[in-house]
C-alpha cells in the first residue's frame, strides 16, 4: 500500500466516526505490523478482499469502546450482550470496507464479516505483503484498523 491508500483508509475510519458519534476519532501514525506484534483487542471483524485488490482489512475493539459506541448510536442504557457486540464490530468492518470501494471502485470486492472473540485469537492475513496498522483513538479507547492489500486480477 502506498500513502495515497493508507490516506484512504485514514479518510474512511475518520469519517466512520464523525457520522456514528459525531467525534472525530484521534488517527495515530500507521505502522508496519511485525509477525510478533499483538494488536488483537476484545473482539474483531475481519473482511476478506478480492477483485482489484486481495488481501484483508480488519477492525479490533475493546468490549468497552463497542459498548460505548453502541450506546451512543442506539441511545440504550443497558450494556448490549456479547453477541449484539459482535454484530456491530462486524458492522464496524463492513462499512469500512465497503467505504473503500469509493476510492477502489466497483472491483474492490468484500466478503461478509468474520467475527474473532477474544485477545487470545492472532490473525495472520496469509499473503506476502506488507500489514499496516493505524491506531484509532475514541474518547478513551484504541482500537486498531488493520489492512494487508496487493493488486489482485
Amino acid at each position: 500500500m502506498n500513502p495515497k491508500e493508507i490516506s484512504y483508509f485514514l479518510s474512511v475510519i475518520n469519517d466512520y466516526f464523525i457520522t456514528v458519534s459525531k467525534t472525530k476519532p484521534e488517527t495515530g501514525v500507521p505502522f508496519l505490523k511485525e509477525e510478533h506484534t499483538s494488536i488483537i483487542q476484545d473482539m474483531t471483524g475481519i473482511i476478506g478482499i478480492s477483485g482489484l485488490k486481495k488481501g484483508a482489512v480488519y477492525f479490533t475493539a475493546p468490549k468497552e469502546m463497542l459498548t460505548e459506541l453502541y450506546k451512543e448510536l442506539f441511545g440504550d442504557k443497558e450494556n448490549p450482550d456479547i453477541f449484539t457486540l459482535a454484530d456491530l464490530v462486524g458492522e464496524i468492518s463492513n462499512t469500512i470496507s465497503g467505504n473503500l470501494r469509493n476510492f477502489y471502485g466497483e472491483n474492490f470486492l468484500i466478503s461478509v464479516p468474520i467475527i474473532c472473540i477474544g485477545k487470545d485469537t492472532e490473525i495472520r492475513i496469509k499473503i506476502p505483503i506488507p500489514v499496516f496498522v493505524i491506531p484509532v483513538k475514541w474518547k478513551n479507547f484504541t482500537s486498531y484498523l488493520v489492512a494487508g492489500l496487493e493488486e489482485g486480477i
